[in-house]
């Protein structure tokens, strides 16, 4: 997208702008002056997008690569100018102050210089452009679509799954799961024995697949011992799905698995402890992406033995898309009795689609839809669901995007101004197609039309999720860093970078074009998913535009890419040693997931990156990494750092001069000590580890700024280790000026005979007022963790450890409940370990938020 390179660009033009008293003043004038060029031709660039991807203006479509272009260029100038700036002005060692002042000063000169040239002939070329759009007579049409937002994010949630709308649906897959003569869940007998039966749900993608299975999960919750949902990801091989339905069976049961052992086993190995583990259970398995009737084989393979006395039944329900329906009339074979287990899920007729478009626009309950129906006689019924039904085919996922695009809109003017445009330009684009090419252009027409209505800023945001691979979900946090890391987010006042990131993602969730799969104990977005559907179109367009490269196959040998491309995911079942000998000079982000259990580590496989000095983005999954390169501490630009690879037990101590860095992502790996220099990174905002040791001295935690603080402006730390039988002096604690900690995961770690750094470490959280989550893993909890009340804006806790409930509950046993609540206002969940021996008073008072700890 060329609206979107430009978006980048002017970000950190903007960026650039905010240190412009710091530059020569010729730097900071052209730097306006280019940030405002771009700006101006933002507008224009939406509307030749249009034309492009409609494919009637040839003329558009160069103008708007050209735009693109130049749009790359500034970034690479700027990219360019921010890492000769630092590299110019590194300690090089041992030199004299003066002389390092001096060096520094000419350094920047010449950059600065450097960067002038380069901003005047991109203007000049920018001025060539514009005389072509005269030349050629390239104007600008806007579209009504593109009309301003109206609509706060402030109620984001739309917890409505429109039960009613599906409701014909539901009772008929009811039906199959219960046989009403015998009036119990999944009992259906051959020759005496229970026996699993399959049941299909089959359609369209964009049907309302997905929708349904939501619905069914939420109603067969509490009938079953196990309820398991669990897509098969493309590309992934038998037993890596296997693998994964186990690991969320036995997460749903708090049953302890070693992950890496479960890793290592063959398919037939893993295949015998699903059946064991589903056992004697009435069991629900709701899976998707089985796109062959031999994965299905196997699936069945690895089910309880219906001729096994200790069976006590179970279901499979397969999510299938219509190109594999073949799959599920071979499941259908393996029900008794002739007993039908294929349901097809069709579009809504247009009396449902009205009803599914009224309750998403307005984002009101079912009850409360048909209240105001009732009282407004026919007009939203009759007014707009015939429009939208003739724009949408019925497709529930067009539907639900209409409505979040409406949602954004004045009414009734820009409703049936916008309804109109999109019935114009879908019935223009579907006079001569097939049935099937109809109704995938109907959610076509409104995905673009969705895409094109959303502000600037959080263009290249939602374009990113192409990285990912279809049908899988995202950690919201982690999405928001790489968001950060990539330089998407403008800082707003009095909002931190990851709170405006979150609002980004919450107007994606209310315009529909992200689904929530999960949402968190305090309220916040846990787990996101872009339907597939969407993934299709937006995977297309950051090929086409260039703005990301994706490789989607088992053999990545062969791939040629050109050394300019940009941001680069790739989801394989190979290592990546294929670029071992290649260089990516423009790369800013590389996203790589490998897949192949059995891949051998490979330790020069991230080599080729260090010639790619841009790059800020570095995400790694299934590589078996022993170790990563010295030379990584010369990517003085990454800003975003995850290693997955449990053979990863060491960090080059360069890490430390990754001055930039704001993220550092290590769960999944065997690091349990980091170089004491890479505290004193002051960009440093997120650390996730499982076993890192803090350090045991305050000195290497943080540097002192030119303002003379001293403060960490660390958020995140989780998975950290903190000895406690350190005797530390006053205000030496490595956690004491850690001040700006929004959440805290860590184990107290040392003997317990020697507790000298209890005291600091209760001083120390008593100095983050911000903390609203903590982890703590002790073999005995403190009490003050729960009385203190310092930690007034907790809201949700995890203590796995013994508590020593004498000293929190006094012999009365009248006031401590009580105060617990009003030291503690703010919180809504709290997980311990056993909460057999909680105390009856403080269960009284804390209620539901009381959970044990798995």
């Amino acid at each position: 997208m060329a609206e979107a390179a430009i978006s980048v660009s002017i970000s950190k033009l903007g960026e650039l702008a905010v240190s412009e008293a710091k530059l020569r003043r010729q730097v900071g004038g052209n730097i306006m002056l280019l940030r405002d060029r771009l700006e101006w031709l933002q507008a224009f660039v939406r509307d030749a997008d249009r034309k492009r991807r409609a494919g009637a203006d040839g003329l558009s479509q160069v103008w708007v690569l050209q735009t693109r272009d130049v749009a790359y260029e500034v970034e690479d100038a700027l990219d360019d100018f921010f890492h000769e700036e630092v590299i110019g002005l590194k300690d090089k060692g041992g030199r004299r102050r003066c002389w390092k002042a001096f060096t520094g000063l000419f350094t920047k000169v010449g950059v600065q210089h450097g960067l002038v040239g380069r901003i005047k002939k991109i203007k000049s070329r920018l001025d060539q452009i514009s005389e072509f759009q005269k030349e050629y007579q390239i104007v600008h049409t806007p579209s009504v679509v593109l009309e301003s937002s109206i609509t706060s994010i402030a109620a984001w949630w739309d917890n409505l799954e429109n039960a009613e709308v599906f409701g014909p649906d539901v009772e008929i897959i009811k039906q199959m799961l219960v046989r009403k003569d015998e009036r119990s869940l999944f009992f259906f007998m051959r020759n005496g024995q229970e026996h699993p039966m399959f049941i299909s749900i089959v359609g369209d993608s964009g049907v309302g697949k997905n929708t349904l299975a939501q619905i069914i999960h939420r109603e067969m919750k509490s009938e079953m011992r196990m309820l398991v949902r669990c897509d098969m990801e493309p590309g992934s091989s038998t037993g890596d799905f296997l693998r994964k339905v186990y690991e969320c069976a036995s997460l749903l049961l708090c049953y302890d698995y070693e992950r890496e052992m479960i890793a290592g086993e063959q398919d037939w190995d893993i295949s015998d402890k699903l059946r064991q583990l589903l056992g004697g259970k009435r069991y629900l398995l709701i899976l998707g992406g089985i796109s062959s009737k031999d994965i299905l084989n196997s699936v069945r393979a690895s089910l309880p033995d219906p001729n096994d006395d200790n069976n006590n039944g179970g279901c499979v329900m397969l999510i299938l898309d219509t190109e594999n329906e073949e799959v599920a009339w071979h499941a259908n074979t393996m029900n008794i009795n002739g007993i039908n287990g294929v349901h097809l899920l069709t579009r809504l007729d247009q009396k449902r689609s009205g009803q599914l478009f009224s309750w998403k626009v307005t984002k009101k309950s079912q009850e409360g839809s048909r209240r105001r129906l009732s009282l407004s006689g026919q007009e939203d019924d009759g007014k707009y669901s015939e429009l939208v039904y003739r724009v949408t085919g019925g497709y529930p996922i067009a539907i639900v995007l209409l409505a979040g695009l409406l949602r954004f809109k004045e009414k009734p003017a820009q409703w049936e101004a916008v309804l109109k445009q999109l019935e114009f330009v879908y019935n223009n684009g579907s006079k001569h197609e097939t049935n099937y090419m109809s109704n995938i252009r109907s959610i076509e027409t409104v995905f673009w039309a969705s895409f094109e209505d959303l502000p600037s800023d959080i263009k290249p945001c939602f374009l990113y999720f192409a990285v990912y691979p279809k049908d899988t979900c995202q950690y919201a946090d982690e999405i928001v860093r790489m968001w950060i890391g990539e330089g998407f987010i403008k800082p707003q006042n009095r909002k931190t970078m990851v709170q405006v990131g979150h609002d980004y993602l919450k107007e994606l969730v209310l315009r529909c074009l992200v689904d929530v799969e999960e949402i968190k104990a305090d309220g916040g977005i846990h787990l996101v998913r872009v339907h597939r559907s969407l993934m299709g179109f937006l995977q297309s367009e950051v090929r086409e535009s260039g703005f990301i490269e994706i490789i989607n196959n088992n053999d990545i040998t062969d791939v040629i890419l050109p050394p300019s491309v940009r941001r680069l995911s790739v989801y394989s079942r190979r290592n990546t040693s294929t670029f071992a000998s290649k260089k990516f000079p423009k790369l800013r982000s590389f996203i790589c997931r490998i897949i192949d259990k059995d891949s051998q580590p490979h330790s020069n496989d991230l080599e080729f990156l260090c010639s790619s000095k841009f790059i800020r983005i570095i995400s790694l999954q299934g590589l078996r990494l022993e170790r990563l390169p010295d030379r990584i501490g010369d990517m003085i630009n990454l800003r975003y750092l995850r290693i997955d690879s449990l053979s990863l037990k060491k960090l080059p101590s360069s890490i430390s001069r990754l001055v930039h860095l704001q993220t550092l992502d290590i769960r999944n790996t065997e690091v349990e000590v980091i170089d004491l220099e890479f505290w004193k990174i002051r960009s440093l905002r997120h650390v996730l580890a499982t076993k890192l040791m803090l350090p045991t001295t305050m000195k290497f935690v943080v540097t002192e700024k030119e303002d003379g603080a001293g403060e960490s402006e660390l958020q995140t730390l989780h998975g950290v280790r903190l000895d406690i039988s350190t005797e530390w002096a006053a205000g030496n604690c490595p956690l004491d000026k850690m001040t700006s900690l929004l959440s805290l995961e860590l184990e107290m770690h040392g003997s317990e005979e020697k507790r000298h750094g209890l005291p600091p470490f209760k001083a120390a959280l008593g100095n983050m007022p911000l903390l609203g989550h903590l982890y703590l893993k002790a073999d005995l909890i403190p009490s003050w963790v729960f009385t203190d009340p310092s930690l007034v804006s907790l809201k949700t806790m995890v203590l796995n450890g013994n508590v020593n409930w004498n000293k929190i509950v006094p012999q009365n046993n009248q006031v401590s409940g009580h105060l617990l609540r009003k030291v503690r206002p703010n919180l809504i969940q709290i997980k311990l370990q056993d909460s057999n021996k909680v105390p009856e008073i403080i269960k009284e008072q804390l209620g539901m938020i009381l959970i044990k700890e798995d």
